[in-house]
């Protein structure tokens, strides 16, 4: 929506700069293919879903193009509207200030399959389909090369920080972040408040429960839940289990099929910028 209003060519730039805080997903989903517990790898990859690490990638970026301070503000802002969008969605904890403080914000307004999440989703699909067809015969003014050895040097070096800066800092975040946090309380303390977000539910023995870090945990609720189910709960933890006074079932559907055809769409319009 952003790339739309803005007065410049090279709006695709946007796009990806829009994309750049998602590094932290794609990097969560490929742990999980080789069945590693993502909880355990869940401090790195919140660290990278930072304004401080987008920027970092959108310099790297920058560095390696035709023009270099053109193309890391039209980077940010895309980078810095996603990370404002997460921030008004319920349940998307951000470390906004990042590595200054480890404390995580929200807003939220939403979440993300209620109507306006999926009517923000449909929103932006169909702005994309217009700016594909509006703007189909633009062709970009900035390009990109690795010839300058100067260049791909400073290149490396920010993309070498925003990667290692976060395996430095994540003893901090997993202290401060609530997953792990209630993870050690667990061990030692009863009728801790839980607020838990977006975790997967598997049920054994007609008993829903989820896991963090390997441990299960039972979930008291007169809500029928199945395998596979995603939720975010509020309630107290006592004895290994959790009496919710809140649950949210998330519609594990919307979320794969908006950023499906996003993805397919942000393909098409780089294509046409560039052949």
């Amino acid at each position: 929506m952003i790339a739309i209003t803005i007065k410049a060519n090279d709006k695709h730039l946007v796009l990806l700069g829009g994309l750049l805080p998602d590094v932290a997903w794609v990097g969560m989903y490929l742990v999980s293919i080789f069945d590693v517990d993502p909880m355990t790898t869940y401090p790195y990859f919140l660290s990278l879903h930072t304004p401080f690490i987008a920027l970092l990638l959108s310099s790297s970026i920058a560095s390696v193009s035709s023009q270099p301070k053109k193309s890391f503000s039209l980077l940010a802002i895309g980078a810095m509207s996603h990370i404002t969008l997460d921030l008004l969605q319920k349940g998307h904890r951000q470390l906004l200030l990042y590595p200054l403080t480890y404390d995580q914000l929200s807003y939220g307004l939403f979440w993300q399959e209620d109507f306006m999440g999926v009517g923000l989703s449909a929103l932006s699909i169909l702005i994309l389909i217009i700016y594909l067809i509006r703007y189909n015969h633009e062709k970009a003014t900035i390009f990109f090369g690795f010839t300058n050895k100067n260049n791909m040097t400073i290149a490396l070096i920010l993309l070498l920080l925003a990667f290692t800066i976060p395996l430095s800092t994540e003893n901090f975040v997993n202290d401060n972040t609530g997953y792990s946090k209630f993870v050690q309380d667990s061990n030692f303390k009863n009728d801790v408040a839980v607020d838990l977000f977006n975790l997967p539910v598997v049920v054994i023995d007609n008993r829903p429960y989820i896991t963090i870090y390997g441990k299960y945990f039972e979930i008291l609720t007169e809500k029928k839940l199945k395998t596979g189910d995603c939720v975010s709960i509020k309630g107290i933890y006592n004895n290994g289990t959790i009496q919710t006074s809140y649950l949210h079932t998330h519609n594990t559907l919307s979320k794969p099929l908006f950023s499906s055809i996003g993805g397919l769409l942000f393909t098409l319009i780089w294509i046409r910028r560039y052949i």
